[in-house]
């Protein structure tokens, strides 16, 4: 389940708000051909499909958007790169093309549209000395869209993009690349960063600015989980050492604090996400702050966050955790582009006795600034190999100059999880 817009009520109980959540539906493959050459070069093809189905609202107007904003997405993607590794001593080359054909459609409200990107690009990374390289990249967009006009235009997404810097490595517990460049109309950071404080506490923080539609955001949701992931896996493969119980509990509601919105129409996100975490023998601690600021053309989101996560195995079966997480959202769009477009915003101006004027309105009192503190303290006992028990207590406020946006919650869960 997905909020109903990004400023739709949330907190850690999954069955409160069920009029502002919807039920999403997601089908993505990716099959690829991966060739690694003699001389350590290697050549990637690969293919994406992802589809997504969205639930209907209920009728109501408690949410950031209209009623009726509601699309299925569908996305296709061609990747072909080629990197040529190890094959050169100081120098690597990368050439990468790709091809992006998504239909949003279904909506009652909301018109049908296609969007297609073309993209090439090549990259260059040159070693100064054995820990430090400069590094490029350039390459070029060709965007096409049948959006509606207020959308994000496509002459904004097209066009020449670039990034320089360098990746620094001064030892084998520091990792920085760090780049600035200019996409999709503006400039931006790229960066991603490792640091190992101790051999228990790690430091990871990363930067971009990408274009996304619906299919692609939903099917990418889990890119930071699998990040984690594989940044743990190259540690050991590396030599290094590391526990596990981190990634454990981001896979499972241990840690689990990702919120994801519904949205309408193409975004273009500047996004950077930074984690320390720490492995204190049967003690884990983890702390996440999040930014992200989208441009959807007719309208703007803002967010920023953190959380604070905690695990402590009180025995091999029993487990307590807690986690503390706070969310600030700023959301704002012109009233006389929902005036002028309303089905933009997801209301049908077919409804008799209509009132762009009004119906706009009661949109722009679920818009605005808020901020949503929640903690959650629980337990969890394994009764099975793979079967545990769980109990916890949650409690939600959210704080907003809008009253019609604050909340209170108390919520308390009990459940069977099973991992498999």
């Amino acid at each position: 389940r997905q909020l109903a817009g990004d400023n739709a009520r949330y907190s850690q109980n999954v069955n409160a708000g069920r009029s502002q959540r919807v039920n999403v539906h997601n089908i993505s493959a990716s099959p690829y051909v991966n060739h690694r050459f003699a001389n350590g070069s290697a050549a990637e093809l690969r293919y994406r499909f992802s589809q997504v189905f969205v639930g209907d609202t209920n009728n109501n107007f408690s949410n950031s958007l209209g009623l009726n904003f509601n699309k299925d997405s569908r996305t296709q993607e061609v990747l072909a790169s080629y990197d040529t590794g190890n094959a050169y001593d100081q120098l690597q080359v990368g050439v990468t093309a790709y091809g992006n054909k998504t239909s949003e459609y279904g909506s009652s409200v909301v018109q049908d549209f296609d969007y297609k990107q073309g993209s090439i690009s090549g990259d260059f990374q040159y070693a100064l000395s054995p820990r430090f390289a400069v590094t490029g990249v350039i390459g070029y967009d060709d965007v096409s869209t049948t959006a509606p006009s207020n959308f994000i235009s496509a002459d904004t997404l097209s066009g020449v993009n670039w990034r320089a810097g360098f990746r620094a490595q001064p030892g084998r517990k520091t990792d920085i690349a760090l780049q600035y460049g200019e996409r999709y109309g503006d400039g931006y950071v790229n960066a991603n960063i490792r640091y190992d404080v101790t051999g228990r506490i790690t430091f990871a923080a990363n930067a971009s600015r990408t274009v996304q539609t619906r299919a692609q955001a939903v099917s990418s949701q889990f890119e930071a989980t699998q990040r984690e992931i594989l940044d743990f896996a190259e540690r050991l493969r590396q030599g290094g050492t590391g526990d596990a119980t981190q990634v454990i509990g981001t896979l499972s509601r241990v840690a689990r604090t990702r919120i994801d919105a519904q949205t309408i129409g193409l975004g273009v996100a500047n996004r950077a996400n930074a984690g320390l975490s720490g492995v204190f023998g049967r003690t884990t601690l983890g702390l996440t702050a999040n930014y992200s600021d989208t441009d959807f053309g007719f309208r703007q989101v803002e967010m920023y966050g953190a959380g604070l996560n905690a695990r402590r195995d009180i025995s091999r079966r029993t487990s307590a955790y807690g986690n503390l997480f706070v969310r600030h959202v700023d959301s704002t769009f012109d009233p006389t582009q929902c005036v002028s477009s309303p089905s933009s915003f997801g209301l049908d101006p077919t409804i008799p006795g209509f009132d762009p004027v009004i119906a706009c309105g009661q949109l722009a009192g679920f818009n605005g600034v808020t901020t949503t503190a929640v903690v959650r303290i629980g337990a969890s006992h394994k009764i099975y190999k793979n079967v545990s028990a769980y109990g916890e207590y949650s409690h939600t406020e959210r704080f907003s100059k809008t009253p019609g946006l604050e909340y209170g919650e108390n919520a308390v869960t009990a459940g069977l999880q099973m991992e498999f």
